[in-house]
């Protein structure tokens, strides 16, 4: 699937170091079948609809989900899932962090000379996860007007310095500037493009401040939110017909912890099968627990940056 990098997640202090740890069962093969645990470490539990045989991936990660709503959502751990339901119009490559024309929405972009007219042409088999039909450029025109037309705050600043965006046919996009864009492709890598026949129903001002986006939420990523149950998890199911493929599991539990120390505990027990974001002492002790693995990853965010001016 690759990384998704989510610049504007409050969830990291500059380039520090974010901790994963990974149960040694999640290396040995694709296909290993994990099932559910007993219990869970905290209350609630995922619908029956999660057991029976599927390939089924638990990670516990520290904090609460706040909303399913791309523009109010401000932690990691709401993004988590958001990143997995809605694809970008340009992606990554997982191993390099470099722009990518395999990963994302768009598979060919260029820009005028002038530097001023950006052209994306979309990829012909991606499509919404409610069978709507395809994803076109008049949703990602859709989704940059929206944005821009209505101001919307969580995106606005990705977007600043573009006039108008236009679907010039359905897999093409021509976005003007005012002036040349030099964090265009970041700006499209920040984007979440949604569609049209559900946002288009949505009053920005309550997009903007209430709308809970309830599961299924519907977008074009390889896993769709189906279930959420506030202070306990996220349930998610593959995308069967994603347009790069697959996944590997059949679903995905995010579970979430209010206490680093219990998560842990969960993962040396079995209860979970990974998790991420644990203080360095619990990684170093980690390390040479048997039937762990255990990794350092650098991220691109912040916690919490505050000015009162």
């Amino acid at each position: 699937m690759g990384a998704r990098v989510r610049p504007r997640v409050r969830d990291g202090l500059g380039a520090r170091f974010r901790l994963t740890v990974l149960g040694v069962c999640l290396l040995l093969a694709a296909g290993l079948a994990f099932g559910l645990a007993a219990a869970l470490a905290q209350s609630g539990s995922p619908s029956p609809a999660a057991s029976s045989g599927k390939v089924v991936l638990r990670i516990g990660t520290p904090g609460e989900f706040e909303t399913l709503n791309p523009f109010i959502a401000q932690t990691a751990v709401s993004w988590e899932g958001i990143a997995l339901n809605y694809d970008v119009l340009v992606g990554l490559d997982a191993a390099t962090w470099e722009f990518s024309k395999e990963t994302g929405l768009a598979n060919d972009w260029g820009v005028s000379p002038d530097g001023k007219i950006w052209t994306f042409t979309l990829r012909r088999n991606a499509a919404w996860q409610d069978g709507s039909g395809p994803v076109t450029g008049r949703d990602v025109a859709f989704t940059y007007n929206y944005i821009i037309d209505n101001d919307m705050a969580a995106f606005s600043s990705y977007t600043a310095g573009i006039k108008t965006v236009s679907a010039v046919d359905d897999y093409t996009v021509r976005m003007v500037c005012a002036q040349p864009k030099a964090d265009m492709l970041a700006t499209a890598v920040a984007v979440s493009i949604l569609p049209e026949h559900i946002w288009s129903k949505i009053p920005p001002g309550k997009a903007a401040n209430s709308f809970a986006n309830d599961p299924p939420v519907v977008g074009s990523g390889p896993f769709q939110i189906v279930e959420i149950n506030k202070g306990s998890f996220e349930r998610l199911v593959a995308n069967k017909q994603y347009w790069r493929g697959s996944p590997k599991i059949d679903e995905l539990i995010l579970e979430t912890y209010t206490n680093e120390d219990t998560m842990v505990q969960d993962l040396k027990a079995g209860t979970i099968d990974g998790c991420r974001n644990m203080p360095v002492v619990q990684l170093t002790a980690l390390r040479t627990t048997p039937g762990i693995t255990s990794a350092a990853v650098q991220m691109n965010g912040y916690d919490n940056i505050v000015f009162n001016c």
